[in-house]
Parts: C-alpha cells; structure tokens; sequence
C-alpha cells in the first residue's frame, strides 16, 4: 500500500482532540444564544463572509432552504426562520454540511489545529474528490478601536476586518484537517514519495502554492497518484 503524505505522521497529534467538547449542533434558537448576534452595529465592516442572507440547504435536516450567512468571526451559520433567527454551530455530534445554492460553495466542520490549540470549525470545501479535498479556513477578526493618546489625535473605529484564509488538506475517510506547509520546500517534502511528481506538476502549469484556484489543481492531481 502507497504512503499517503507525510501529513499521515501529524494525525496522532491531531486526534488528540478532548471528547468532552460536544457542541450542539442543531438550530438554536437566538434567545439560547442571544450573545452570538450581540455586536455593536457601529463596528464597520461585517463578521459575515456573504454580503447578505443567501439561500442554502443543510445537509440531513430537510429539503428546505434557509436564509444564511457564514460569521467567520463567531465560526457559526447564522439563519433566518419565520420564528426568528437561529444558529448552526460546528460539531461532531451533527456533522452536516451546508451548501449555498446560488454558487454551490459547501462549508463543512472539521477537527484542526492552530495557534490557540485544537479546535472544530467550519471550512469551505474547495475540491470534490474521492480520497483527499482541499480545505478553506476563512476568518474574520475584530480590530479594536484606537483612541487618540491625546487631544490631537485621531479616534479609529472598531472594525472587521478579512484576514488571509489558510490552507487544509483532509482525507475523506477522517474529519481531519491538516495545514499545508506555507514554504516551498515543506510544502513538496509533505508529499512525501510523491513530492517530485507535485513539483513537477506545479512547474509545468506555472502554479502558486498560495492561490486557492491553484491549490484545488494541485490536490486533484494528487488524487491521481494515489490510485
């Protein structure tokens, strides 16, 4: 059996993961959970990855649609029902996916690691393939407001603000994300025996490793060698 990726050596850390964070996955109800809508509308910018609620479907629930945004600041699905807004949170106990249906983007949790820790989140699947995806990890975070030292100065806002969105790779047999290597070097020697047919691959296709378009195509490819 081939070896698959080097990243295979970084699961034992990863499952690691506490079993006592068991978060409810269901639709919550705003008055459970009222904290989570609780910012200051004065804060420029948006905690939202969508401009606006856009129809989407969530997997095993029902075949209806609902009005929704992805907060990338609070990592949440914010949702409007007719009974008020709710919330879908990311957890193991319901592992569903949600689809935007204009754009057919899926986001779906998983298990990773960060600087803070070990944490379950949801990130945008990028590819569709059978043994390994590229994952998406979006985030938005809050730049406080900066007041003036002196009466002089210039008072700042708070605001939102898109941070660069980091890379994943998950094979689809675990719910495990691992980071891609930002470097070159790493990135090709995480492909362990199969490092020199991705760099090739890259070379020959005038590929960045930084680039979500362009991760996608090398990580399909990679699918191919896996066979």
């Amino acid at each position: 059996m081939k070896t698959k990726l080097t990243f295979l050596l970084l699961l034992n850390v990863l499952f690691s993961f506490g079993q006592d964070e068991d978060n409810v996955n269901h639709l919550v109800s705003s008055t459970s959970l009222s904290t989570f809508a609780n910012y200051d509308t004065s804060i420029k910018g948006s905690p939202f990855i969508q401009k606006n609620y856009a129809d989407a479907k969530i997997s095993k629930l029902d075949k209806k649609t609902f009005s929704t945004m992805y907060n990338a600041h609070r990592d949440f699905m914010e949702i409007l029902k007719d009974d008020g807004t709710q919330y879908f949170l990311p957890s193991r106990k319901y592992p569903y996916e949600v689809v935007f249906v204009s754009n057919q983007i899926t986001y779906k949790a998983f298990n990773f690691k960060n600087k803070k820790g070990n944490k379950y989140g949801f990130f945008k699947l990028a590819t569709n393939n059978k043994t390994s995806n590229l994952l998406v990890r979006e985030s938005i975070e809050l730049k406080e407001a900066i007041k003036p030292k002196t009466g002089y100065g210039e008072y700042t806002p708070s605001k939102f603000r898109r941070v660069k969105d980091t890379y994943f790779i998950n094979f689809t047999k675990n719910d495990i994300a691992i980071s891609l290597p930002k470097k070159k070097k790493s990135f090709y020697n995480a492909f362990s025996s199969h490092s020199k047919s991705i760099q090739k691959f890259v070379k020959n296709n005038k590929l960045s490793i930084k680039k979500e378009k362009d991760l996608a195509k090398i990580i399909t490819y990679y699918n191919t060698l896996l066979k």
